[in-house]
């Protein structure tokens, strides 16, 4: 990387946005610091680093045009929308893959994605703009991952397994091969997913069981 390359601002300060800065810097990124709208500029973000101001910050052409962004907040809704708004604004969003996880040559990243350590991603999969793959998830091979999806930790998808916009996919929870997962789905940690589920629904158990059709949900 250059030095303009390598240096990212992460915005959203919680303790998504530090796992989130520990992947980046192990990456090779210079971390500077975070752009938060609820803590003033100066605080302190875990011990090694420090709230550079708010969103305001963003409006500075000369500041970001030199750095790269990255959007690391946990709710998948707002993560998919602060970073379309940084992408309208012409910004420049960076994904990071931590270098102890596996991703095969073959598999597609798109812009603010994360990939955190020990997970694995096989061949001919898809991680479209704003994924989180989180500590230890697996996805399988070709595996389409739409915008703004989140595997939680330790969460294994089987292979051909599509999952679309926003869904969510919880902490331990696992799939069959050659199912589907609509948009805007919960999936509770630790459930087992052995059918298709549509849209905007909530899926917990084993094996999982719908619980919840959210509004404009299948």
């Amino acid at each position: 990387m250059t030095d303009r390359d390598s240096r990212v601002v992460l915005i959203g300060a919680g303790g998504h946005g530090r796992v989130c800065a520990d992947v980046f810097r192990a990456a090779g990124w210079v971390v500077e610091g975070f752009i938060d709208a609820q803590l003033p500029a100066g605080s302190p973000v875990g011990s090694d680093w420090k709230v550079l101001g708010g969103h305001e910050l963003l409006d500075d052409p000369n500041w970001t045009k030199v750095r790269a962004f990255f959007v690391s907040v946990g709710n998948n809704d707002t993560r998919a929308r602060l970073a379309d708004e940084l992408r309208a604004r012409g910004l420049r969003l960076a994904s990071a893959v931590h270098p102890f996880s596996w991703i095969s040559p073959s598999v597609t990243i798109g812009s603010n994605v994360v990939v955190m350590p020990g997970a694995v991603v096989n061949y001919g999969s898809r991680l479209a703009d704003d994924v989180v793959i989180n500590t230890g998830a697996t996805v399988d091979h070709d595996c389409p991952l739409a915008q703004g999806v989140q595997v939680g930790p330790g969460a294994h998808i089987s292979g051909t397994v599509p999952i679309g916009a926003r869904s969510f996919i919880g902490t331990g929870a696992s799939t069959v091969q050659s199912i589907s997962i609509g948009r805007d789905v919960i999936v509770g940690a630790g459930a087992a997913v052995i059918e298709s589920l549509p849209d905007g629904v909530t899926a917990v158990g084993v094996p999982a069981r719908i619980i919840e059709r959210r509004s404009g949900g299948g």
